[in-house]
């Protein structure tokens, strides 16, 4: 946890500060998520299916990308680490990749807090209806609660002011539909235009200049005009949050925001290295910037992770950093083309901001395993 202070401990009003760290985030997500998408011989990812990531140290194979492989640049001696098993399986269950799980150890690793039995009595330790409910590990079922494990209550905590349940808009920075309808619907077709084939050529125009401006000023430029434009984005940043399909709990599917990056095809996305540095003109990697603001006049794009299954169990999709829209693309994951890797969009992207940089709990209240081991 980052930047904890508390009151002193014989106070009955004892408190801890936590702050959210979302660099530590977004670089605890790329890291798994790279080695997530990677094969390697006599190493299994994850190592269990009561949890969602595994030690790296030791585990970490070449990343291949455009041009040969490199090092995962996010596995170093400082990456954070903690040993725990979840008391139910997380990954393995039809329906259930484990995506929630994923993004909420990220924010976790980030510096937000797990609570215990927090503002309930109810045995069942519910999420929903119940105020200032946040992810908890509910004692009387000896589970984790469906804020910490399930993307619709996982909002719940993630996006409203004070940790508060949501009401339909609370929390959304921004919602578009994008790529909805038929395959004659107005946004199918303007997209098409613009940027190409979306699900299996994976909107391949956008390695073009000319079409990634068109792609900017239609759905991103703070100044846009165009009815398609997503109001809002521009506020999106590294740590935040992308739901699909919210009102389908069996298809419904979230991912990690990371920071923002290059306007460009999917299969270009993913087959780059993505860091936070100057590539200086290397093209096997590609850079990211936390904030819309920070890129200056770059054509740039909200950048996502996942967790779409395991790599040696099978994925929805490759869960490596690539632009939220590639969660439309097939990206042909298992090696057979006439299968759909990919997640297909219902409603539209919602993106979730968390607008608190500090939560204040009560050390009582803090959720803690004493079969957890802690190190980097």
């Amino acid at each position: 946890m980052t930047d904890i202070r508390t009151v002193p401990q014989d106070s009955e009003d004892a408190q801890i500060s936590f702050t959210y760290d979302r660099q530590e985030t977004a670089e605890y997500g790329m890291a798994h998520a790279y080695r997530n998408s990677t094969l390697a011989p006599n190493l299994v990812y994850p190592d269990n299916q009561n949890r969602v990531t595994s030690r790296l140290d030791s585990n970490n194979p070449p990343i291949a990308v455009v041009g040969g492989s490199v090092a995962n640049p996010f596995i170093t001696a400082l990456l954070r680490y903690a040993y725990f098993i979840y008391p139910q399986q997380v990954t393995g269950q039809t329906r259930f990749t484990g995506s929630a799980v994923f993004t909420s150890e990220s924010i976790w690793m980030g510096g937000l807090p797990m609570t215990f039995d927090f503002g309930s009595t109810d045995i069942t330790c519910p999420s929903e209806g119940t105020a200032q409910s946040g992810w908890r590990y509910c004692s009387q079922d000896q589970l984790a609660s469906f804020a910490w494990r399930a993307h619709a209550q996982q909002t719940i905590y993630y996006s409203s002011n004070g940790n508060s349940i949501l009401d339909t808009d609370r929390g959304i920075l921004a919602v578009n539909a994008l790529a909805t309808g038929g395959s004659g619907s107005p946004e199918r077709s303007r997209l098409a235009q613009i940027a190409g084939n979306h699900g299996t050529g994976g909107l391949p125009l956008l390695t073009q200049e000319e079409n990634r401006r068109a792609f900017y000023e239609e759905y991103l430029d703070p100044d846009s005009t165009s009815e398609r434009a997503f109001q809002g984005i521009q506020s999106v940043q590294q740590g935040d949050y992308v739901y699909i399909n919210r009102a389908n709990p069996d298809t419904g599917h979230g991912f990690l925001v990371i920071g923002w990056g290059e306007i460009t095809s999917c299969p270009d996305a993913l087959n780059r290295m993505w860091q936070f540095e100057d590539p200086q003109g290397d093209s096997r990697y590609g850079r990211l910037f936390p904030h819309f603001d920070d890129a200056g006049t770059d054509l740039i794009v909200p950048y996502v992770v996942d967790f779409s299954g395991g790599i040696n169990t099978g994925q929805l999709q490759r869960p490596r950093p690539r632009p939220f829209y590639c969660a439309q693309y097939d990206d042909n994951t298992d090696g057979d083309p006439s299968t759909d890797d990919v997640f297909v969009l219902e409603d539209n992207y919602a993106f979730f901001g968390y607008p608190l940089s500090t939560v204040r709990i009560a050390a009582s209240q803090l959720y803690t395993s004493l079969v957890w081991n802690w190190e980097n």
